[in-house]
């Protein structure tokens, strides 16, 4: 069984346009405002139980996890696709799930129950 580590905070940029930003910073804030972490993005993907209530609660409360219970993790690495090169980010990441469109216990973890939850919440962001 996988867990998907969620960022689950708005970025600083999200809701300012590119236009603004490189009118205040210059054109080198292009390539940090297109590669940013988004809400929703999938951080890591790891096996079931390695994230503890604590870690989500306390260490990282901007986080959540999402269970996936039909997913095992080798086939979950997959969905923690982005391009890094030499530590930094050259893409932005290529698939999230909206936090909004899941119901979250006490403990900020949800579980998606079946594959087809999973390609209806799952968007590919590098394909609209």
């Amino acid at each position: 069984m996988a867990e998907f580590l969620l960022l689950d905070i708005t970025h600083v940029y999200d809701g300012v346009d590119l236009a603004t930003l490189v009118a205040l910073h210059g054109p080198e804030i292009e390539e940090k405002y297109n590669f940013r972490v988004q809400r929703g993005d999938i951080l890591e993907v790891r096996p079931d139980g390695y994230w503890t209530v604590e870690f989500i609660n306390d260490i990282n409360p901007k986080n959540c996890v999402v269970s996936v219970p039909f997913v095992s993790f080798e086939q979950g690495v997959q969905y923690m696709n982005g391009d890094f090169e030499n530590m930094v980010q050259t893409k932005k990441r290529r698939y999230g799930i909206d936090p909004t469109q899941l119901t979250f216990d006490s403990n900020k973890i949800a579980t998606i129950k079946n594959m087809g939850q999973l390609n209806n919440l799952l968007k590919d962001k590098r394909n609209g």
